[in-house]
Order: structure tokens, then C-alpha cells, then sequence
């Protein structure tokens, strides 16, 4: 985990100038909600008091503002632990979140999100390619690049 959450810091460092630019807020870019959901689900999983930490992550978001604030880090536990079987308190967990996230930041097509988890019904993971290493790190760098391109063209325009 730790070269995982060491890259998307580095990255996230990297793309918060073109975030703001774009944006003009300074509110953190999405890869610094990811740093902190990495450092919390790995604290969630080598601790005895497992809602502790997860409650301390949430609570670090939303005070250091970073982009979807606490959602940032339920949204992706809740899929770390999606089951495709079906299970009745994560789907009610999964609605619940969205719903409340929704209320919460009145974003309308973010109520969509709910749907996720029936697309992922139909994914078969077995028939998944390895990434190659361009396309392991294509992400990293396309982020902070194309919030540069699109805080130029706003300018322009």
C-alpha cells in the first residue's frame, strides 16, 4: 500500500495547481481523496478498532476538504466489499450512502451512482489482461495533464 499511496500523493501534489486553476477553489483534487481512503482502509484493516479509523478518515476529509469529502472514502470500502450475491446490508448500505451524499451536496447526477454496482454484475474478472506498465501508469500522469489542458483552454476561452 505504501508506493500506492506515495505515488497518488506525488500525483495529487502535482495536479492541485491545475485543479485550482480549472476549478478556483481550494478545495483538494480527487487523488488526495484517494491518499486519504488508502491510508484509512489500511488502517481499517490492521486495527482492532476498525470503525475508529474509519471514522477518523472520514473526518479527515471532510476537514482538509478534499474533492467528495467523507463519500471519497465510504464509496470505495463499500466496493472493496462488494459481493456479487447479493448481500441485503451492503446494497442498503451502498443506496443509503449515495442517497445521503446526494441530499447532502444536492448534486443531482451523482444520485446515479447507485447503479454502479449492477454494472459491475456483469464484469467477469477471469477475463481480465494484465495491464502493461504504460498502461499501469497512464492514469497518474493523463490526471494532472489533462487539468492543466483544461485550465488552458478555460483561459483562452
Amino acid at each position: 500500500a505504501k508506493p500506492l499511496i506515495t505515488r497518488l500523493m506525488l500525483f495529487g501534489i502535482i495536479a492541485q495547481f491545475p485543479h485550482l486553476l480549472l476549478f478556483g477553489n481550494l478545495q483538494l483534487n480527487i487523488l488526495i481523496s484517494f491518499v486519504i481512503a488508502a491510508i484509512t482502509f489500511t488502517q481499517v484493516h490492521n486495527s482492532n478498532k476498525k470503525i475508529l479509523m474509519l471514522t477518523v478518515g472520514v473526518i479527515t476529509a471532510q476537514l482538509l476538504g478534499v474533492s467528495y469529502g467523507w463519500y471519497a472514502i465510504i464509496c470505495p470500502l463499500l466496493m472493496i466489499n462488494f459481493n456479487k450475491g447479493g448481500d441485503r446490508i451492503w446494497w442498503m448500505s451502498w443506496i443509503f450512502t449515495n442517497i445521503l451524499y446526494f441530499v447532502m451536496s444536492g448534486s443531482l447526477i451523482q444520485i446515479f451512482a447507485i447503479f454502479t454496482p449492477i454494472i459491475l454484475l456483469y464484469h467477469n474478472p477471469a477475463k481480465d489482461q494484465k495491464p502493461s506498465a504504460i498502461e499501469k501508469r497512464f492514469f497518474y500522469y493523463f490526471y494532472p495533464i489533462h487539468l492543466a489542458g483544461l485550465a488552458a483552454l478555460r483561459t483562452i476561452l
